[in-house]
């Protein structure tokens, strides 16, 4: 509605036209907003009084609402790539703390009808929380599968870990031979627990003994109460491998998860060299 004066009303929508962009009390509100996105995106921003000030510092005392608007779309959109390089640095920094085997970063080519298209189809199509097994001979793409999971899972933004069977029982020795032992094997349990997708490679070069299947069996019990994902990984037959796991592992894996047998023919050469198949990730796409 026109003002006495002739000149449109302040919006409420459009608190410069009634103050300016250069209102203390916008800056602030804008300098919150900045804040809360960077932080949702896990990076380090100003603090809030600094966000205003620049705010402030940029800001003309006075302009037309047309030049608001403006300027407005102008901030948005500087704020727009600033978020999505922000995520793309997230991306990127997740991806590398997965701990991929180089070798399984390169590119892979599989065709949408083949069985190790399906396979992936299908662990990806499982739910958060699920406990999945892998088996089958080798050279079938089985570890190639769990790199695009994590890949996609690092697009998403979740913490993502590749180990060994053997890798995490010689990190829980090293730790039971340090000072407070207990607490040091007890804190690495909890970091192995803690990520949100975590994938188990050669489930079936361990020795098989008690300690062995205790800890593993603590773990998986552990994030499956946690409602995350895990994946198990072994050159195993479907029966060798359950049986070698034993009946708590089947159990929960009845309950949640599922076995995907990688029977098909194997990427690698008959040489014994490997095919042009392995798999570059998608992470930072």
């Amino acid at each position: 509605m026109p003002s006495r004066t002739g000149k449109a009303a302040p919006s409420p929508s459009n608190p410069s036209s009634a103050t300016g962009t250069n209102s203390p009390s916008e800056a602030g509100r804008l300098a919150t907003v900045i804040q809360a996105k960077r932080r949702n995106l896990g990076v380090e921003t100003e603090p809030a009084s600094t966000l205003k000030t620049s705010i402030l510092r940029l800001s003309p005392t006075s302009c037309s609402d047309e030049e608001s608007e403006q300027r407005e779309a102008r901030w948005d959109r500087e704020n727009q790539l600033r978020e999505a390089q922000a995520r793309r640095e997230r991306v990127a920094a997740l991806w590398a703390a997965a701990n991929v085997p180089l070798r399984h970063q390169r590119p892979f080519d599989a065709a949408p009808d083949s069985p190790w298209f399906n396979a992936l189809c299908e662990v990806e199509g499982m739910p958060c929380g699920s406990l999945i097994l892998l088996c089958g001979q080798r050279g079938t793409g089985k570890t190639q599968i769990a790199a695009k999971v994590i890949a996609r899972a690092c697009r998403n933004l979740e913490s993502s870990l590749y180990t060994t069977a053997i890798e995490i029982f010689l990190h829980l020795r090293e730790a039971m031979k340090g000072e407070g032992a207990d607490s040091s094997e007890r804190r690495l349990l909890g970091e192995y627990a803690g990520y949100s997708l975590l994938i188990i490679d050669e489930a079936h070069e361990r020795g098989e003994t008690d300690w062995e299947d205790r800890m593993l069996t603590h773990l998986i019990d552990r994030r499956y109460r946690e409602m995350r994902t895990t994946i198990l990984i072994t050159n195993h037959q479907r029966g060798e491998a359950l049986t070698s796991l034993g009946p708590s592992f089947t159990d929960r894996l009845r309950e949640c998860g599922g076995v995907i047998e990688c029977n098909w023919q194997s990427f690698r050469r008959t040489d014994g060299s490997a095919g042009g198949h392995a798999a570059k990730q998608e992470a930072s796409s």
